[in-house]
């Protein structure tokens, strides 16, 4: 019958795999990174964003949600000259409306709590807004914003919803 070898005494070796390690710390890094492209594209746009006439706005609440941009026209600020959703831009035109109509049906047939945020320039001329906002009410969206820029007890400009 063999023997049991015995114990040695000494300083036992301790290795680390740091793979696992190594692999986590790029993982973060690639989530953080694709998240922060995706938040900056609701707000991308240089916008002047109108003030809300009471103080009743409050920020908005994390939900699932559509961001419209509607795009100014560089000389004549009056007029939408395009909208962007998300990395999609569309013309101001009837063929952009029903692109961004189709684009709204679909994203509410797959999330019924759907939000829809309508960013809009001060200057722009109701007129041009309007036919957006009934556009996406008309989508069946749970709610339809426009937002504003509002100054919250001194702490600088943000945008909120009223």
């Amino acid at each position: 019958m063999p023997r049991a070898r015995a114990i040695q005494p000494g300083a036992a070796k301790v290795r680390m795999n740091l793979t696992p390690m190594i692999d986590m710390t790029f993982l973060l890094i690639v989530f953080f990174i694709l998240t922060s492209q995706i938040s900056n594209v609701e707000v991308a746009e240089e916008i002047d964003l109108p003030e809300p006439h009471e103080s009743v706005a409050a920020a908005p609440a994390e939900e699932h949600r559509m961001v419209i941009n509607l795009i100014p026209d560089a000389e004549n600020r009056s007029r939408v000259a395009s909208m962007r959703l998300g990395f999609r831009t569309l013309a101001a035109d009837s063929a952009g409306r029903r692109a961004l109509r189709d684009e709204l049906l679909a994203a509410v047939a797959a999330d019924p709590s759907l939000k829809v945020d309508i960013r809009a320039d001060r200057q722009a001329a109701y007129s041009e807004v309007y036919p957006i906002l009934r556009l996406a009410s008309a989508s069946g969206a749970r709610r339809v914003d426009l937002v504003v820029a509002a100054t919250l007890h001194g702490a600088g400009t943000q945008e909120v919803q009223p």
